[in-house]
């Protein structure tokens, strides 16, 4: 957010398929509500909603409200639906995308309960149902609270660290670009030392594109 207030000039394009896949989504949404009306589940459909804050709002459109709860509809890729949206827990140790912060800004905007996330598998059809009774919307408010606050200081904060690259789950001595950063469309310009290269550890024919942030010198000078 730092950079799309300060220098959004540096943003790399976003890929050709960004279009495509936020098009399935809005499809897998649509699609999912379709089914619950068939169903005959009774729900209200999405509406917007302003969060006020301190000194500040912010608006927002909620997906649906099933017993007068919130709820967002996800659609996920078959990893993500199977780790990251496997339980509430697994979803908050690595929300970089801030799912459980937007559904508390729904809930607290709209007066109701915060529900839960019903996940729709791309891979093959598969749907669940995350709920998200162990939240503290209060508290996730006050962390939103804290955001806007840091984005008023304006000042510069890398907000995750490298992570230590592993291979058969030993450790390689390097260091890779955190997994929340590579979604970001600044990582280039925060990280102006990465390093695009296969993986150094890999006995794959054709081994994966690796952001390294710091190689050892044993792969170095390789």
């Amino acid at each position: 957010m730092w950079y799309e207030k300060n220098k959004p000039e540096v943003a790399t394009p976003l890929p050709t398929t960004f279009i495509m896949n936020m098009m399935l989504g809005d499809i897998v949404e649509a699609v999912f509500k379709g089914l619950l009306k068939e169903a005959g589940v009774k729900y209200e459909d999405s509406e917007t909603v302003t969060l006020e804050l301190s000194d500040t709002s912010i608006n927002g459109t909620y997906d649906i409200v099933i017993r007068d709860a919130v709820d967002d509809i996800k659609s996920a890729s078959n990893w993500s639906y199977t780790n990251k949206f496997e339980s509430y827990d697994t979803l908050a140790s690595s929300d970089g995308f801030g799912y459980i912060a937007q559904l508390a800004g729904y809930a607290k905007a709209s007066g109701k309960q915060a529900g839960g996330w019903w996940v729709v598998n791309k891979a093959n059809g598969d749907f669940k149902y995350v709920p998200a009774k162990w939240m503290d919307v209060d508290k996730e408010i006050e962390k939103v609270e804290e955001t806007v606050a840091k984005l008023k200081e304006n000042k510069f904060e890398r907000c995750f660290k490298p992570e230590k690259e592993t291979f058969r789950r030993e450790e390689t001595g390097n260091l890779v670009l955190n997994k929340n950063c590579t979604f970001c469309s600044f990582k280039y310009d925060c990280w102006p030392e990465i390093i695009e290269r296969p993986a150094v550890k890999s006995q794959a024919k054709q081994p994966k594109i690796v952001q390294y942030i710091k190689l050892s010198e044993e792969y170095d000078a390789a």
